[in-house]
């Protein structure tokens, strides 16, 4: 190999050039802004057509992990299914679901932004049911990040009819159940739905109700809307959620409650009936890397892990992995440092030893704070994973290593947007950094996130077939 590299991702870290309550710019980011300055840097475009999604929509992890470690175009889950929508042959893959059990549960985020979901699936699920005169307990999941806080009362009004008001079960905040590591939310969420304290009479009153309780999307109570919804044991769930591990407390849950699941898209998992189930890639420049018995580590911790473990590989079983537990907390806001002092340490550990080729550290910070809407908690964040960025930079060069440093998608440089405060990624574009003497002439052109593996197979002197093109 001609070089080998530490890539290093800060998650939810993009660029904007407005100052108002952008925390990448007021943040003491004193080793980033040396390394902007001194190196071959540009900005890379993370969302729309640029990266496979469709224009206008906001970059996500999933989608950012595996341009980075495959190089490939892939057609996303939301876009795929869609598509069968507009053709009919999605009701025939749910028809069976249906037939399952007499009682079938869907849990359905309330979300048009395609990340997590859809809520078009949800109609047609529910166009196909009262064709079938069969009656489903929908359970809306706000979504609150994306969409904002106080999203939802709109988007019901946008989407609502007849079925959906009348299979409308309960409503509970995304808080509760697309978390990866506060299992007691799952049981606080599920005990509710069995042994509801009041049963709402419509889902108006539900929201209205959590919102003069100082609630908002993002953090609603469970609140249920039917009296007889208990999860029954050979009860059937269909969890309309796209790969994330996100879902893996609820899915597990529900398992253990006896219930036959099924989930809309995810990676093959036992005692999970998987609709559109996704296999690894037999191509692309992780597998390349790999296969020419390059040694790789990947470095991070929980909330990104399968990032890091699944997506960035493509679905395969590639390289050494280092996970650190992300703090058990309800609120990272109270630990805005999360992992990020080991994630330092290990990457540290890492480079002296010189046994790997590709070094890849990943900083969930910037975008899991960001998502708090905690902006003092966000600039403390950004600081510290700055102070990691700058020890293993200096480690990585004196080792021989060449240091790259990317964002994957916006978030914590928008915290506010038309007056209120906004949890969600954005569609800015995110820092590009070639932090290595050895390269300090070359001249970065713009591009996207797809051209990052071809940069790196350009440093590495690989010559592998990629979608994108080298920055340089």
């Amino acid at each position: 190999m001609k070089d080998r590299i530490v890539l290093v991702i800060l998650d939810g870290w993009g660029y904007r050039e407005q100052e108002e309550w952008n925390a990448v710019y007021e943040a003491n980011t004193k080793n980033i802004d040396k390394y902007t300055s001194k190196y071959p840097s540009t900005l890379l475009s993370a969302s729309g057509a640029s990266v496979g999604l469709p224009e206008g929509t906001a970059g996500f992890c999933e989608l950012s992990y595996y341009l980075f470690g495959v190089g490939k175009k892939m057609v996303w889950d939301n876009q795929k299914i869609m598509k069968e929508i507009d053709k009919g042959s999605f009701r025939k893959k749910i028809e069976p679901i249906l037939k399952s059990s007499r009682r079938v549960h869907v849990f359905a985020p309330l979300t048009e932004n395609g990340i997590y979901s859809h809520v078009a699936m949800l109609k047609d699920i529910l166009g196909l049911a009262k064709s079938k005169r069969k009656r489903l307990f929908v359970h809306l999941i706000l979504e609150g990040r994306e969409s904002g806080l106080h999203s939802a009362y709109d988007l019901f009004q946008r989407w609502k009819d007849d079925a959906l008001v009348n299979n409308l079960a309960s409503i509970v905040g995304s808080r509760y159940v697309l978390n990866r590591n506060v299992s007691s939310l799952i049981d606080e969420y599920l005990s509710s739905l069995a042994n509801p304290q009041e049963i709402f009479p419509s889902f108006v009153s539900a929201l209205m109700t959590g919102y003069d309780d100082g609630e908002n999307d993002f953090t609603m109570k469970p609140r249920v809307l039917t009296p007889d919804l208990d999860l029954l044991e050979g009860d059937t769930a269909l969890v309309l959620g796209y790969r994330s591990n996100k879902w893996d407390l609820l899915l597990e849950s529900l398992i253990n409650a006896g219930l036959n699941v099924y989930m809309i898209s995810y990676p093959n998992k036992s005692n999970v009936n998987v609709v559109y189930k996704t296999r690894p890639t037999s191509s692309g420049f992780i597998k390349y890397i790999a296969s020419s018995k390059g040694k790789i580590m990947k470095i991070g911790e929980t909330e990104k892990a399968m990032d890091l473990t699944y997506f960035f590989t493509g679905g395969n079983d590639i390289g050494d992995t280092s996970i650190f537990p992300s703090p058990a907390t309800l609120d990272y806001s109270i630990t805005p440092e999360m992992a990020s002092s080991e994630i330092t340490g290990e990457a540290l550990k890492t480079v002296k030893l010189k046994e790997y080729d590709l070094i890849v550290v990943s900083f969930a910070a910037p975008d899991v704070v960001a998502h708090t809407g905690n902006y003092d908690a966000l600039l403390k964040a950004l600081e510290v994973v700055d102070d990691g960025v700058g020890r293993i930079v200096r480690a990585a060069q004196k080792e021989g290593y060449v240091p790259i440093i990317t964002g994957d998608h916006g978030n914590a440089e928008e915290m506010y947007r038309e007056g209120k405060l906004y949890l969600g990624h954005t569609t800015n574009p995110v820092p590009f950094i070639l932090a290595s003497d050895k390269y300090r002439g070359v001249k970065l052109k713009e591009g996207s996130l797809i051209d990052v593996a071809p940069t790196m197979a350009k440093i590495m002197g690989k010559r592998v077939k990629l979608d994108g093109k080298p920055l340089f």
